[in-house]
């Protein structure tokens, strides 16, 4: 999986490749424009090679959102993030052409880490 822009992915499978975006893995916002914030949370995992720290509760229901979402999407049984010493690593390849301008740093501070 490859993140063109914040709001596509490219990605490649055995026999598959396409282009998903939000709606596809049910995480667009259902009564406004703009992601859910699981959709962000996979944006930031792009953005630090797959692995990120894995914080407090709210963002372990993040990352099982997104655990059973991709399952769902790639019909995989095994949960494709796991977690390893303290952090949560994509068991699959994770990467993104996003331009890390300075807008972005801001995703680097872990808000919900203490």
């Amino acid at each position: 999986m490859n993140f063109d822009t914040v709001e596509v992915i490219d990605f490649h499978g055995p026999g598959i490749h396409r282009k998903i975006s939000p709606a596809d893995l049910g995480m667009a916002k259902q009564r406004s424009t703009g992601v859910k914030v699981q959709w962000t949370w996979l944006v930031t995992l792009a953005k630090h090679g797959g692995r990120i720290p894995i914080g407090k509760a709210s963002v372990q229901k993040q990352k099982q959102f997104v655990s059973e979402r991709l399952r769902a999407f790639t019909g995989i049984d095994d949960d494709p993030i796991e977690s390893e010493g303290g952090y949560y690593v994509a068991k699959f390849r994770l990467t993104n052409s996003l331009k890390q301008g300075r807008a972005d740093q801001r995703d680097r501070n872990f808000a919900d880490d203490d």
